[in-house]
């Protein structure tokens, strides 16, 4: 081949690539032009966002399967990582497919007892799958029942769940409304069933469970005539749960003789319902109808034989009319039938402690500590608590004042020291303190009960059932500071601040007195009695100095004559 001519190689074009080849360098005639290579520039872009879109997945991947631990996490799963950033629909699965993992892991630590790994994996199930209602639920629950400061919280996880469950999920809504009346929330409740009944996409089923609750909660604070209006605007009154909150209504309203006449009428409507016959039991032995409340309990025995309840409503009646032999005879029968039976045992048990009935009382503790052994021997998990059972004994001995043989049954406890009994330490000591004042030992008694009400442990419902004891021995003293120490526990409970106000009056107690009335005001239908009581008590000169008597008097007045003009008394039957 020939040689190039110095001309031609002047006018020869040279090329030098850069930029990785991305670009060239074109020199002719000591001209450089710089060309980008447009179809390199587009093939390496593609090259680098498929690198970046597989190394992005690869990350995605270590970082959940190691990271997070998502053990059964596959390389495949997070290529769609880019569209997580831009599509809402695509991250919306992508954080239910993580919230749901969480969720899986919290259920299998749950399962494993280990308790703090379970609740922070349903937060963040939660947190990342706030759709998920199981998941709040099983999160409220661990806010509800292990962290007893945090019920307030507890309650805002369910309320985060309604939209979700208004169209749907009948039990999550019921639960949220169980929640809010046991934390004494009214007002609450009605905000949240005047916010969502009205909701478009609220089911019909859920609607009238909303209805029920707000009909429900006017009737505890007195708003009679909204209660009628809602069940009538509902039409409540065809379902069984309508019908019975109706009756109640009547009841609360005084209507006391058409409340029986009603329940009599629905009774063909809902074929002998049982829930209405037991509701006429009770109407009928509070008035005074023994035939028609037994008749009614008959008739329940007889619609379901397997029921251990009405046969022991019976024994009630019995106890009213002095009929022991009978009673004797029909908790034998009851023993032999349902024996296996905890819930029934429980029951009866509660009866003869009501009683005083400590023969019985010792019969059913036997049984539950044979039952228990049984249950053992066969591999089962007891279903009776012999604690319980134990703790009716102390208190039957009470109920018949033979303090000396409840502190002997206690001292034999602390003998045998059963693995049931530390857990309830306190509890049992309430007992011998109440004992130890029958006998006349107050240090004693202060002893204990200064232990009871320091506890951290002690729920203020068993701290007001034990003061009630000690109100039923006349013991006012120490009966008032354990209502006052319930109520600072749970300053929601009615109960304990009503018996608070009962011990003031009976100790004369004028420096509380104006203070826990005024709060008795502001809760939802305060005794009408206890407040005719504070009223004629206030009027008297014992009470003379207490602060603002004068516009405390005039609140209950008013109050009074609100509520006894919202009641409708009727004629007899």
């Amino acid at each position: 081949m020939a040689k190039p001519t110095p001309t031609e190689k002047r006018n020869a074009e040279t090329v030098t690539p850069i930029w990785l080849g991305l670009a060239a360098v074109h020199r002719r005639d000591g001209v450089q032009r710089v060309r980008v290579r447009w179809l390199q520039v587009a093939a390496m872009s593609a090259g680098l966002l498929v690198a970046v879109w597989l190394m992005g997945a690869l990350g995605m991947y270590f970082w959940f399967k190691l990271g997070r631990n998502f053990t059964d996490e596959r390389y495949t799963e997070n290529l769609a990582w880019p569209l997580w950033l831009t599509s809402s629909k695509y991250s919306e699965e992508h954080h239910h497919k993580m919230g749901e993992y969480y969720l899986q892991m919290g259920d299998l630590h749950l399962k494993g007892k280990r308790y703090p790994q379970a609740m922070d994996a349903f937060r963040l199930g939660v947190m990342w799958a706030p759709e998920s209602l199981h998941g709040r639920e099983m999160l409220s629950d661990f806010y509800y029942y292990y962290y007893r400061n945090e019920q307030s919280h507890s309650l805002e996880i369910l309320e985060g769940g309604l939209p979700y469950a208004i169209s749907k999920d009948r039990d999550y809504v019921n639960n949220y409304m169980v929640r809010l009346q046991q934390a004494h929330e009214p007002d609450k409740i009605i905000e949240v069933c005047q916010k969502y009944i009205a909701a478009k996409d609220c089911s019909p089923e859920i609607r009238g469970l909303l209805a029920i609750n707000l009909a429900q909660v006017y009737i505890d604070l007195g708003r009679y005539d909204e209660a009628e209006d809602t069940i009538s605007h509902y039409d409540l009154e065809k379902s069984l749960d309508g019908t019975l909150l109706t009756s109640r209504l009547l009841w609360e309203r005084g209507r006391l003789y058409d409340t029986v006449k009603y329940l009599e009428a629905a009774l063909p409507r809902f074929h002998n319902n049982d829930a209405i016959l037991d509701l006429l039991s009770r109407f009928y032995r509070d008035l005074g109808d023994i035939d028609n409340s037994m008749r009614c309990i008959h008739l329940l025995i007889l619609s379901n034989p397997s029921n251990a309840k009405p046969r022991i409503d019976l024994m009630y009646i019995y106890a009213k009319t002095g009929d022991d032999a009978r009673i004797a005879q029909d908790s034998n029968t009851i023993i032999e039938q349902f024996h296996n039976d905890a819930e029934a045992m429980a029951r009866l048990a509660n009866f003869a402690t009501d009683q005083g009935n400590v023969k019985l009382m010792l019969q059913l503790y036997q049984l539950a500590q044979d039952q228990v052994q049984g249950e053992i021997k066969a591999g089962k998990t007891p279903t009776f608590d012999v604690a319980t059972f134990a703790l009716l004994v102390t208190q039957a001995y009470i109920v018949q004042r033979q303090y000396d043989d409840a502190i002997k049954f206690l001292d034999n406890l602390d003998v045998e020291k059963p693995a049931w009994l530390e857990p309830n330490r306190n509890i049992f000591d309430s007992m011998r303190a109440l004992a130890d004042y029958g006998i006349g030992k107050p240090d004693l008694t202060d002893m204990y009960l200064s232990a009871l009400i320091g506890a951290n442990k002690t729920r203020p419902d068993i701290m007001l059932t034990i003061a009630n004891r000690f109100l039923a021995h006349d013991d006012l003293d120490d009966a008032e500071k354990l209502f006052r120490a319930a109520y600072q526990l749970d300053p929601h409970n009615q109960a304990a601040l009503a018996q608070l106000v009962t011990v003031d009056l009976l100790l004369s107690k004028s420096t509380d007195l104006s203070g826990n009335l005024e709060k008795l005001l502001q809760t939802r239908r305060p005794p009408l009695e206890l407040l005719d009581d504070a009223r004629r008590t206030l009027g008297g000169d014992r009470f003379i100095f207490v602060p603002n008597r004068e516009q405390l008097l005039s609140k209950i007045n008013v109050y009074i004559a609100a509520a006894t003009k919202s009641r409708q008394p009727d004629a007899k039957m």
